[in-house]
């Protein structure tokens, strides 16, 4: 595996992939019940970072998804990062996802009952208590970053920040733009899939973020992925598709199978990337 930041790479050929999701959400600040998660929308954004990462038996560690939330169009908001090569705790239901949203937004500060309790349970003094408590807080978190009071423009290049020496391609995807699996490439320093909520990007978001990409040099192409509106969380596994048959990482983290497994595993996939 090579490490590069964000990104984990399983070896030669493979390529750093990112999702960036613009949502204009009331949630923006972490203000929303986990029973109601229609609110906001935070179930549609549980669902992009789940198709983001989660295929059968692993993670796409070699992908990093932001999220980018706003109260309303042209306000400043926050940008949640979830990293695949360090991301942990993370389940593809959407009530997992979203507490991890809650938590990062609005890190809940345990009181005095429960750190007199910790403390005493387990024999060390209130300060200590309370920064253990904090520590596995943390921990839950692993892998997520928050970046707090960005405007739309300034989440786009966080996000790209990411992949540190090499700007990846910006795809942002377009109903009424050519279809994109004509527009792939192999793309060296990877790619960076842009999409909007459940009503898409805005005519001035949308100016925004290619004004932004020109204005820094940064390449990208507009692309549609078929003539019918999709589900953002479609959008995203469909690109993984298209890029699968570019490069094709086999799931590291499998769970109890064994060595003759995986290598069944590998034959496939180098089979079915033969047949695309």
């Amino acid at each position: 595996m090579a490490a590069s930041g964000a990104f984990d790479l399983c070896g030669e050929g493979c390529f750093r992939r990112g999702v960036f999701l613009v949502c204009n959400t009331k949630a923006w600040n972490g203000d929303f019940a986990l029973d109601s998660l229609v609110e906001g929308r935070v179930d549609m954004m549980s669902r992009v970072v789940a198709n983001s990462f989660f295929m059968s038996f692993g993670l796409r560690r070699n992908t990093t998804m932001g999220c980018c939330m706003l109260e309303k169009e042209g306000d400043n908001g926050n940008l949640v990062v979830f990293k695949g090569a360090e991301v942990k705790h993370l389940r593809p239901d959407e009530r997992n996802i979203a507490s991890l949203f809650k938590k990062v937004l609005q890190p809940d500060l345990p009181n005095d009952r429960k750190v007199k309790d910790y403390a005493k349970k387990n024999g060390v003094p209130p300060t200590e208590a309370m920064e253990q408590i904090m520590a596995k807080t943390l921990l839950c978190t692993k892998g997520i970053a928050l970046h707090r009071d960005l405007a739309l423009a300034e989440g786009l290049l966080k996000m790209i920040s990411y992949y540190k020496d090499a700007p990846p391609l910006a795809i942002l995807l377009d109903e009424d733009a050519p279809s994109l699996s004509s527009s792939l490439s192999n793309p060296d320093s990877g790619v960076l899939l842009i999409l909007g909520d459940n009503h898409g990007l805005t005519p001035a978001q949308s100016d925004v973020v290619t004004s932004t990409l020109v204005h820094h040099g940064l390449p990208f192409v507009k692309a549609s992925l078929g003539p019918l509106p999709l589900l953002g969380s479609q959008c995203v596994t469909i690109s993984h598709y298209l890029l699968d048959t570019l490069h094709v990482c086999l799931p590291r983290d499998c769970q109890g199978r064994t060595e003759a497994a995986r290598a069944r595993s590998a034959a496939r996939v180098e089979e079915i990337t033969k047949r695309l």
